[in-house]
């Protein structure tokens, strides 16, 4: 479910959304798709847009809400790019920015991308002062949200891990892996991890992907192996110190698997559902103590939405 914020943001952009040019054959037909709820086939029609070079700047707009309402938020954020690319002062393409920025924070709870969210207003601002009245409010509910965060993450400048995620190129092997796993093309997805690791590209990236993939096949000892050289790589990618807690879990191990979390926790310190997790690992060893001042913990992250999760 989108925040109230993003929800706004979004029903701005939809007025008027696609103004079709004339002779905009295509455009005109992947609106009707859209409107029709059929996806997949409107991005079909953006794409002959751009490829026919019927106002590219908006066919890509069209065609990243549709993703970014998918929840694919890394690829709105590439076409989005490609839309400014072509004109940096458009006021949808800003606002769809700051909308894709601002649903990542929310989900995640990362200062750095509502920060990077409020950047795109106010440029949208800037190059639009016609506009302000509408994109003030945004502007307020970001800055509101940011200021409830601690001092010392609003003033740390370095780019989040949840931001690094959003920011890849949908060109790179990282991306091109987790989305061809995702289709369920496993056997294409491994290809892709092997080219990767070959090209020392993204390596760390491919290394924890493989592992998931084999330790999902039950091939527990060479995930972990795997696992491992992801993190002698990048030994701050918490999604491989997880997958290892988990691998390590499942064999039992919970102290080792504690031990990963609590890493995990030093480096994404807001991310409720580490706590959550290492809430459950504690709990799974007898420490049901430790277990509750977790989910003390993430619940106060989480301000109350922490009760959805129960301990089993």
């Amino acid at each position: 479910m989108k925040n109230k914020i993003v929800k706004g943001l979004l029903a701005s952009l939809m007025v008027g959304c696609i103004v079709s040019p004339a002779n905009a054959a295509y455009l005109d037909e992947a609106e009707k798709y859209l409107k029709a709820g059929d996806d997949i086939k409107a991005v079909e029609f953006y794409e002959l847009a751009i490829k026919n070079n019927e106002d590219k700047e908006q066919a890509y707009i069209g065609m990243a809400n549709v993703y970014a309402e998918a929840c694919d938020y890394t690829k709105a954020r590439n076409l989005l790019d490609k839309a400014l690319e072509i004109n940096p002062k458009s006021l949808k393409a800003l606002l769809a920015m700051a909308a894709v920025y601002g649903e990542v924070a929310w989900t995640y709870d990362d200062v750095a991308s509502y920060k990077k969210g409020l950047e795109y207003l106010k440029q949208a601002k800037d190059y639009h002062p016609e506009e302000a009245a509408s994109i003030d409010p945004y502007i307020s509910e970001f800055n509101v949200k940011i200021a409830e965060f601690p001092q010392e993450e609003v003033q740390n400048n370095e780019t989040s891990e949840v931001q690094k995620l959003l920011e890849v190129s949908d060109e790179t092997y990282s991306y091109k892996i987790a989305k061809t796993l995702e289709e369920g093309n496993v056997e294409q997805g491994l290809k892709l991890c092997d080219e990767a690791i070959a090209a020392n590209q993204d390596a760390d990236i491919a290394y924890m992907l493989k592992a998931g993939v084999l330790a999902m096949a039950g091939d527990m000892a060479e995930a972990m192996e795997l696992v491992n050289k992801s993190l002698e790589i990048n030994p701050n990618l918490v999604k491989s110190l997880t997958l290892r807690a988990a691998l390590n879990a499942e064999m039992g191990n919970f102290d080792t698997a504690i031990l990963d979390y609590d890493k995990a926790i030093e480096i994404e310190p807001q991310n409720a559902d580490l706590y959550m997790t290492r809430a459950k690992l504690k709990y799974a060893k007898g420490d049901k103590e430790g277990a509750a001042k977790d989910y003390v913990n993430a619940e106060q992250i989480l301000k109350g939405v922490a009760d959805v999760y129960i301990l089993e």
